[in-house]
């Protein structure tokens, strides 16, 4: 699922089961699946030395990402103003290729026509 991440739950310092090569039926019991609504509660802080060019890359995702299921797929509703405020600030540090790379990647994997979804990101007036 892209919307999501391996959260680990408790201290241990154990790799992603993906990285170790478990499998889910061995997969180390402080290891849980978290939602992205569960993941940033927190707008992006982009004073932060520690912030890193995929922070950006997945603020941008995840904004597309919501764009899409809230206006083509249906599902719950995933847009908050946390994620469109972080991938607002985003792409002013995001390179259009980035930006463009995203968006076409995403149209693909939904099956959305790349000029559909080009007007729900950025409607005009």
């Amino acid at each position: 699922d892209p919307t999501g991440d391996w959260a680990i739950a408790a201290a241990s310092k154990e790799p992603h089961p993906d990285q170790a090569g478990c499998s889910r039926a061995n997969q180390p019991a402080n290891y849980r699946y978290t939602l992205p609504q569960e993941q940033a509660a927190m707008a992006l802080d982009f004073n932060d030395p520690d912030l890193e060019f995929s922070d950006l890359v997945y603020a941008y995702q995840s904004w597309v990402m919501a764009v899409i299921n809230d206006e083509k797929l249906g599902g719950e509703t995933l847009m908050t103003d946390d994620i469109a405020d972080d991938a607002l600030n985003a792409m002013r540090f995001l390179p259009g290729e980035v930006t463009s790379a995203i968006e076409t990647s995403l149209a693909r994997v939904y099956d959305v026509d790349a000029d559909e979804l080009a007007a729900l990101l950025f409607p005009e007036g």
